[in-house]
């Protein structure tokens, strides 16, 4: 189904055949988020890669701030910006403050993340060897100073994917583990063959690594169920590079959202 979103050519697709087309077939075609004010703004001229370890460690003295500023950022998610499906009218954005709105959130960001990187950066000075406490912020900054990758990663790379951390993957995976629960309740056979697993694999360990936890086949089926029941509503939507064709249609080159994979309707479809 085709949509004209103001000034912008908009795909959606709701079923698992096409979505494979579009972002296994097509993946390079695809690969390219649009650029709305907020990932501009905020994620440093989206410059996050758009995931367990712990984000950044235990030496977080200002998780709070960062958690606040977070919500706050999320709570612009849904808000109307002229210039995200008007981009000839993107001025308006200034005009009408949305813009200077994020510019404050990112400065106060900004200088929350840089005092982290630095720490980390010192810590990292001041250690022998690699650490057996290594968080997420480690490895980006291992990855930069080691270069092994065809692409440069920039600090402001690490700021944003470290922030994109914060707001993308709490709430989301809160949400999974909630209806996880509740389909459990209301499946007092399902819950009790998961706790088995859980009891029979552990039973004894007063330690467990991430290789343990994968061999729970039968919990890992549990999720991914209730992952299919209740999805998140649509996939990140996509910005098409290059014309490209899906089940015969063409998608024109620098389609705003080329594609919204409705998760939901894909979930329950027959294919």
């Amino acid at each position: 189904m085709t949509l004209q979103v103001g000034e912008l050519s908009t795909v959606v697709i709701s079923s698992p055949r096409l979505a494979e087309e579009a972002l296994k077939k097509n993946g390079v075609a695809f690969a390219d988020r649009p650029e709305v004010l907020m990932s501009k703004v905020i994620f440093y001229n989206s410059a996050d890669l758009g995931s367990s370890k712990a984000v950044v460690g235990r030496r977080c003295k200002d998780q709070e701030s960062i958690t606040r500023l977070a919500k706050e950022t999320v709570s612009f998610a849904g808000v109307f910006n002229v210039g995200d499906i008007f981009p000839s009218l993107y001025l308006l954005d200034s005009v009408l403050g949305s813009k200077s709105k994020l510019v404050k959130i990112h400065k106060k960001i900004d200088n929350l993340l840089e005092d982290i990187v630095r720490e980390h950066e010192e810590d990292r000075l001041n250690s022998t060897g690699k650490s057996s406490e290594e968080d997420i912020l480690d490895l980006f900054l291992r990855f930069k100073d080691e270069g092994e990758f065809q692409f440069v990663i920039t600090r402001d790379n690490i700021k944003a994917n470290t922030f994109e951390l914060f707001t993308a993957g709490t709430d989301t995976s809160a949400t999974v583990i909630e209806w996880a629960m509740a389909e459990l309740m209301k499946n007092p056979r399902v819950m009790e063959k998961a706790q088995s697993e859980v009891r029979q694999a552990f039973k004894g360990k007063e330690n467990f690594t991430d290789s343990d936890i994968r061999k729970l086949n039968y919990l890992n089926m549990v999720i991914k169920e209730s992952l299919r029941l209740h999805p998140l509503p649509l996939l990140g939507p996509r910005s098409c590079r290059e014309k490209c064709t899906i089940d015969g249609y063409d998608i024109p080159e620098q389609s705003f959202a080329a594609e919204i994979v409705q998760v939901f309707v894909a979930g329950k479809s027959v294919e």
